[in-house]
């Protein structure tokens, strides 16, 4: 006998003609004198929960046999068999539901669970409540104040000859309208009392009406809704607010009544991240809080959610998409630049810039999501463009594209004019250029040519993309700059080449080639502060100055090399001088209060193992001088550098309070340790230790210098 609930959810229609629709929490009183008047009132009453989605129960006195009752409301509501019979009706002596723990309230609260999970709107219930023999002075039920707050409509049937008129005041007083039957005819009766709070409830409901309309955050009161097995599956929008309107996008007169699921298409593929913690709340009663992304609405929500009482459960929110995106914005240009900052170290430190940028292929296709990586070397001798290096192509078709004409394809195009091209929409533009990556499946191609400072081609780098049709503005921006960063490359080997076939003496070339270096890397901090000049965002300036400190690190080894007369290797001594001296100024001024008391042998050691060496020391005093001495005007470091048999001994420590304890530097996320980790245990095949008695103190030692001089 189901059928669609209220339009207003809270508003319940009684069935009684003289009281009209009862909301959620209300109880009154009939008072009766034969069988006939609890029939009168009750049986429409029933049959407006059992049409209403209601579970019913009616407590029935001693003068009802359960048959009167049942015949009663067959004959009112003819599916009222069917309905006993899935558990939506019960009619039980009033002796008996005593006898449940009914004047405890156990037995009602057992039935409102059962109710609510069976997927009824809330409970309807009718229950005898003749007096208890304390001489009519207790006349209400110990479980009155618990229809209070619940989906429950209570009516008690108060026997009128056990009363006199004080006691039928004391009764009318503490419900919200009392049933009397006067010649022949039902009448509503309220107490002076229950008008009074009638009155103030109504200013209080028109007050709260203005607060819920003009609050910022969105509002929305549901109903969960639960499959077979119990599990929640659905939810159903009982009420919104306007906020609710601006931050979804949808009408109240959309929503309201309907399933998230029917009100918000797709909703079903969101459930554990929204239907299953709502559902949480509705059944446990224990609030959450918490922030999650829908895939529907393509927004970022903050959301607290509570549960007013069980199956029900209210939400408020605040739409956070703009500040996720600016964090995800943030987080990528931050890891940008962490990827420039390690293309320009690799390349500059490598002699061959092919196997470099094969190894940061997978970096910046993971940041821009790109699955198809081609870089092109321009073949000198013939003047056309050679396959060097392919990703998702087929072997024999990358041999077969080595010999294209310029002006087939688009990177022959960019390695003839020097000039990129962006080709978007690839599968349905005309452009008969983009034919061949568009036989491969691609979708977005972005080819950039690699310049000499001369403005002569020698090659080009070619990114495309088999996921989407696009890219965006700081994607472009990422390939240009590697492709800059290859192209230096590739101009300082040419420039080795160049200098080794007209130079003879090798101290002269390896001399030139050390300055050259410096100069690379100077111009590379240079274009770093300017970077950093025009940024806001303090985590990526901080990022930058970083970098400019290891770049600085690793130009004055070639400086080092440049000034001295030996090219093969360096004096470690005035490296480590120069170096701590440089961080000094950079970080604290000319005048700085921070001492460095430095205890180093005359050690000489190839470029190889003094840029390592180098970097090692940049982190620690880097890390001293930002963090150690926040609140203090002075400080000293500590450092020493000894041959120890046939290895090298580092140790550092500072005055300031130290790293904490449960510290794993083999695992730490700090960009500078883990650096610091790598370099001594890595690549130069020592040990790293860290004591914290009675400071914390770094000591490494290094084993791999001789095996890392050149031949």
């Amino acid at each position: 006998m189901r059928v669609t609930p209220t339009p207003n959810h809270d508003q319940r229609t009684s069935g009684i003609p003289s009281t009209g629709n009862l909301p959620w929490g209300s109880h009154f009183c009939q008072f009766y004198r034969t069988k006939k008047d609890l029939l009168d009132v009750l049986v429409p009453y029933f049959r407006a929960g059992l049409e209403n989605n209601e579970s019913c129960v009616w407590v029935t006195p001693k003068l009802l046999r359960i048959e009167d009752a049942e015949n009663a409301l067959e004959k009112a509501a003819p599916g009222y068999r069917t309905c006993a019979a899935m558990g939506q009706m019960e009619i039980v002596p009033v002796d008996r539901w005593l006898a449940r723990g009914g004047k405890t309230g156990k037995a009602f609260l057992s039935r409102l669970d059962k109710a609510i999970a069976g997927g009824f709107d809330g409970l309807r219930l009718a229950c005898d409540a003749a007096p208890d023999g304390t001489g009519g002075k207790n006349l209400i039920p110990y479980w009155i104040d618990a229809v209070r707050g619940n989906n429950v409509i209570a009516a008690f049937a108060y026997p009128k000859g056990a009363f006199d008129a004080l006691g039928l005041m004391e009764v009318i007083k503490n419900h919200r309208f009392a049933l009397v039957r006067n010649a022949g005819r039902w009448e509503v009766i309220e107490s002076s009392e229950a008008r009074t709070v009638k009155d103030e409830l109504k200013r209080s409901e028109e007050k709260f009406k203005s607060l819920f309309s003009n609050m910022s955050e969105g509002f929305a009161y549901h109903r969960i809704v639960l499959d077979a097995r119990g599990r929640p599956s659905d939810y159903i929008f009982l009420e919104v607010n306007d906020a609710f309107e601006r931050l979804v996008g949808l009408k109240r007169k959309d929503v309201i009544g309907k399933r998230v699921t029917a009100a918000l298409p797709g909703m079903e593929k969101d459930r554990a991240r929204w239907i299953a913690k709502y559902g949480k709340v509705a059944s446990t009663g224990k609030p959450i809080q918490f922030e999650s992304f829908s895939e529907t609405l393509d927004r970022w929500y903050t959301v607290s959610a509570f549960s007013p009482h069980k199956g029900y459960f209210a939400v408020t929110f605040s739409d956070i998409t703009k500040r996720k995106r600016a964090e995800e914005t943030s987080r990528r240009s931050l890891r940008r630049f962490e990827i420039l900052a390690d293309t320009a170290g690799e390349l500059l430190r490598t002699h061959e810039p092919q196997k470099v940028v094969e190894s940061i292929c997978g970096r910046v296709m993971n940041q821009i999501g790109c699955h198809v990586f081609f870089n092109f070397l321009a073949d000198e001798k013939t003047g056309k463009l050679h396959l060097n290096a392919f990703e998702g192509i087929p072997e024999e078709e990358a041999r077969r594209i080595e010999w294209l004409e310029y002006g087939v394809a688009v990177c022959g195009c960019v390695g003839r004019d020097g000039r990129p091209v962006i080709a978007e929409h690839v599968p349905t533009t005309p452009d008969e250029r983009t034919e061949l990556v568009k036989s491969y499946g691609v979708k977005a191609y972005a080819c950039h040519p690699l310049l000499e400072p001369g403005g002569n081609v020698i090659g080009t780098l070619s990114f495309g993309t088999r996921g989407r049709e696009t890219f965006s503005n700081e994607e472009l921006s990422l390939m240009k700059a590697v492709t800059d960063h290859v192209a230096m490359a590739m101009t300082r080997i040419r420039a080795e080449e160049a200098l080794k076939a007209s130079l003879a003496d090798k101290d002269v070339l390896m001399r030139e080639l050390a300055h050259r270096t410096k100069n690379n890397m100077q111009v590379i901090g240079s274009l770093l502060s300017l970077q950093a000049a025009a940024s806001a965002d303090r985590s990526f300036t901080t990022a930058l100055a970083d970098t400019q400190d290891r770049i600085r690190a690793m130009a004055l080894v070639h400086e080092n090399l440049y000034r001295s007369g030996n090219i093969a290797s360096l004096n470690l001594k005035d490296y480590v001088d120069d170096l701590v001296n440089s961080l000094l100024r950079a970080h604290r001024g000319i005048d700085a209060p921070i001492r460095a008391v430095l205890d180093i042998d005359d050690l000489f050691i190839t470029i190889d193992a003094a840029l390592p060496c180098g970097l090692i020391i940049n982190e620690l005093i880097s890390n001293s001088l930002k963090h150690a001495f926040p609140d203090r005007d002075s400080g000293t470091i500590f450092l020493s550098l000894h041959q120890v048999g046939e290895r090298v001994e580092l140790r550092y420590r500072d005055d300031g309070p130290g790293l904490p304890r449960s510290l794993d530097l083999s695992h730490t996320k700090t960009l500078g340790l883990k650096l610091v980790y790598n370099l001594a245990v890595r690549q130069l095949r020592g040990t790293m230790d860290v004591k914290h008695d009675p400071s914390t103190e770094f000591t490494f030692t290094f084993g791999g210098f001789n095996q890392m001089e050149r031949t």
